[in-house]
């Protein structure tokens, strides 16, 4: 088989799991993210550790709202990437009082609490415009923006919007099931 051949034959036979590969990579790296996330600041809607499963074509045309739960950077210059609930929009007044929050002076329903926070206050906080307030479900034991030294995650660090997770204790226990 001359060389000319050989070429000819890798590439049709290897042409549809490059194209596969390529489509993949394109998706990953473009339209979705995939993110282990570690802690348990998000529990029980990430329980910790897990795969997050998001969407970043979700905000390509539309903003992030309240209550969204996105993967997103700090602008303190790291590139941990971070997963928490938008509790506060562009112009609101943000403060927790006795654990409770309040948004504008009304209290935020947050029926995702599966414990009453602690008995702190933070704030008030002024969410400026193109920027959001993250908090995380798990309140006792989130670092949040009410303790960052930034505060606010600017919308052009706001990565994508979690869908589903899956955690990583279940993809262990089926390996150790398969056996």
């Amino acid at each position: 088989m001359s060389c000319k051949e050989k070429i000819k034959h890798f590439f049709c036979e290897w042409k549809l799991p490059i194209i596969t590969f390529a489509v993949a990579l394109f998706l990953f790296k473009v339209v979705f993210l995939l993110a282990i996330v570690p802690t348990a600041s998000m529990y029980p809607i990430l329980p910790s550790p897990c795969y997050s499963f998001s969407i970043r074509a979700t905000y390509w045309f539309n903003n992030p709202v309240r209550g969204d739960i996105v993967l997103f950077y700090r602008e303190n210059g790291s590139k941990t990437i971070f997963a928490k609930r938008i509790i506060g929009m562009p112009g609101d007044v943000v403060e927790i009082k006795h654990g409770i929050t309040y948004i504008n002076g009304k209290i935020l329903e947050e029926e995702y609490l599966r414990e009453t926070p602690d008995n702190k206050n933070f704030g008030p906080f002024q969410v400026p415009d193109g920027y959001y307030f993250m908090m995380g479900d798990n309140r006792n034991n989130s670092y949040d923006s009410r303790e960052w030294e930034e505060h606010f995650v600017p919308r052009n660090n706001i990565l994508s919007k979690v869908y589903y997770s899956i955690p990583l204790s279940e993809l262990v226990d089926d390996e150790h099931e398969k056996g």
